[in-house]
């Protein structure tokens, strides 16, 4: 097994040889196969806490990214897509994740917008969706809303054929059997008493065959359930109908798209476009674009601004269209049903609304913590000097500070037309070979073109500037020093040029730790807990043959399932459950 893992980082690492080699910027059918025949095909798995909510509820998923031959975790791509999608292209949400060692966890809290119906899940990576079957991981969700439900979900729509019908299951939940796969799973009880402490054992029946990473929920075992499910399609579904040359995405997110001349005369191959994610900690890159005019950007660093400026860096850059491609995919031949609720549901439908309710009012006092990204190392390293403009007489522009106080570099010319920046190397200054290259130019991690845009720009509002001293390669470009001026914003507030082509951009989901209450504390005593999800807990490694967990009970009553599943280092998926009961008499 680890020589299996060995050689798929092997071929990761000739696939970004060949990312250098401008395969991505080059990109053509003999090279798309060569790709294709090189690298793994990727199969995506994703577990939810259940497949049916109310509205109000939190929708927790873990996503597993697999190799699809062996179904170990795949280091091959580092971004994943989910997507809750309803009929009409109704989409719920869009997330964008990055994949940490193949795997990855999300939520969405369903609104009290959401219509009653039948939703589709929607999994994916870009490299699988070069598959002929399995590029999608597709799942069904059953929202209901009791607010707003639907004329679909009335009665008089029972008996169609398609018809996807919930109302209560005539089953005895507490004589379900616990079930056990390679592992034995055991509680300190099997009833507590509201707002209890549930210590879990989980213990390996194979010892280390069963290492692996898992996920946990514990969830009150509803009274309804879906009754039917017509003939809709659940799993892995086939492969999107135009063959798209999709690239993996093995060192972070691709951002590409195309360029396009708006005046004859103009080419589009070998142009330098640059892209920049404005801000404190911003992103900035260029590459070239090939003989069609695309451009493909790797972007592996962590960002924080959900706007993107794409430009052309050209003596015509106002004469080119800039056209970004779409973030996210939908498959084609998505089946909805309708959602036909039975009269009989109408006891449980209250009851789960007012624990809905109430503990939405209590919501501020049971929030999951969000875990920041690092910061991003600015791509340059150390500048060669930094100038705090605080520690320094403060003068009214960017112009007369470059005079007056900036040593390193300068701003040479005598007019607007003829202003240019320069930034000196001492050690270079008595060779000429390089004096004919202008510095890069940064405002807020934007390349300036065009001077005039920023030397009147009010010096008061310029938290430093930083210059780096002699030649820097940066993409394809080749610069004479680099002049970064940030503002104390870092919010790129210059006015908009027509060259500087301003995008959406979703940002990814932040990692999370979940709320889960500790009543050994008095602090949470007097706040009413109708937690139905006692326990998301969704990246646990199991690395020893006994791991022990602790949970609380909340005010609700009645039936719990503790489901545990997720893969072994062996490919091996692994599901068991076990039933505890809250009662308080």
């Amino acid at each position: 097994m680890d020589r299996l893992v060995k050689k798929i980082r092997v071929v990761s690492i000739i696939v970004l040889c060949l990312f250098f080699n401008k395969i991505y910027g080059q990109l053509n059918t003999d090279n798309y196969n060569s790709l294709i025949n090189t690298v793994p095909k990727e199969k995506v798995f994703l577990t939810t806490n259940t497949n049916m909510f109310l509205a109000g509820e939190a929708l927790y998923y873990k996503l597993y990214c697999l190799i699809k031959a062996q179904n170990i975790l795949s280091h091959i791509s580092k971004i994943a897509y989910v997507e809750l999608i309803g009929k009409s292209d109704n989409i719920l949400f869009e997330h964008k994740l990055k994949l940490v060692n193949g795997i990855v966890n999300g939520d969405f809290f369903i609104p009290a917008s959401t219509k009653t119906g039948h939703y589709k899940l929607i999994a994916y990576t870009k490299w699988t969706l070069n598959n002929s079957q399995n590029s999608f991981f597709e799942k069904d969700i059953y929202v209901i809303n009791p607010y707003i439900l639907n004329e679909e979900a009335s009665n008089n729509k029972l008996g169609q054929a398609n018809d996807i019908k919930i109302g209560v299951k005539e089953t005895n939940i507490l004589a379900q059997k616990d079930s056990y796969d390679r592992f034995r799973i055991s509680t300190d009880s099997e009833v507590y008493k509201s707002r209890s402490k549930v210590l879990l054992e989980i213990e390996s029946l194979l010892e280390g065959q069963n290492h692996g990473n898992y996920s946990i929920s514990v969830r009150k075992i509803d009274s309804v359930d879906i009754l039917n499910v017509g003939d809709n399609f659940r799993g892995a579904r086939e492969g999107i109908d135009n063959k798209l040359m999709a690239l993996p995405e093995i060192r972070g997110e691709i951002v590409s798209g195309k360029i396009k001349p708006l005046k004859s005369g103009l080419t589009v191959s070998d142009k330098i476009v640059a892209l920049t994610i404005p801000g404190k900690d911003y992103v900035y890159k260029n590459v070239s674009t090939n003989k069609l005019g695309e451009f493909h950007f790797n972007l592996y660093e962590a960002y924080n601004n959900d706007k993107i400026i794409i430009q052309v860096v050209d003596e015509h850059k106002e004469d080119y269209e800039i056209d970004l491609n779409i973030e996210f995919i939908k498959p084609d031949g998505l089946n909805f049903y309708n959602l036909a609720l039975e009269k009989n549901i109408s006891n449980w439908l209250l009851d789960k609304s007012i624990q809905n309710q109430i503990e939405s009012a209590y919501y501020h006092s049971k929030q999951d913590s969000i875990v920041s990204p690092k910061s991003n190392e600015i791509f340059y390293g150390r500048p060669s000097v930094e100038y705090l403009l605080d520690d320094y007489k403060r003068f009214p522009t960017i112009k007369e500070t470059f005079v007056e106080v900036i040593e390193e570099a300068a701003l040479r010319g005598n007019s607007d037309e003829q202003y240019r920046f320069v930034a000196y190397d001492y050690e270079e200054a008595r060779s000429n070979a390089f004096n004919h290259l202008r510095p890069l130019v940064l405002f807020d991690g934007v390349q300036i073109q065009n001077n005039l845009d920023i030397v009147h720009y009010e010096s008061s509002k310029i938290k430093k500037i930083d210059v780096v001293r002699g030649i820097y390669f940066n993409g394809p470009s080749v610069y004479n020093g680099i002049i970064d001026i940030k503002t104390n914003n870092g919010d790129f507030d210059i006015v908009t040029k027509a060259y500087l082509k301003h995008f959406d951009f979703r940002l990814p989901q932040r990692s999370k730790i979940y709320f889960n209450p500790k009543y050994e504390s008095k602090s949470l005593d007097k706040i009413p807990d109708y937690r139905t999800q006692l326990l998301w807990m969704p990246n646990i490694t199991i690395d020893s043959n006994l791991k022990e967990i602790s949970f609380y009970t909340s005010d609700v009553e009645g039936a719990f399932e503790i489901s545990i599943e997720g893969y072994n280092t062996n490919g091996n998926y692994i599901k068991l459950k076990k039933i505890i009961e809250v009662k308080n008499n």
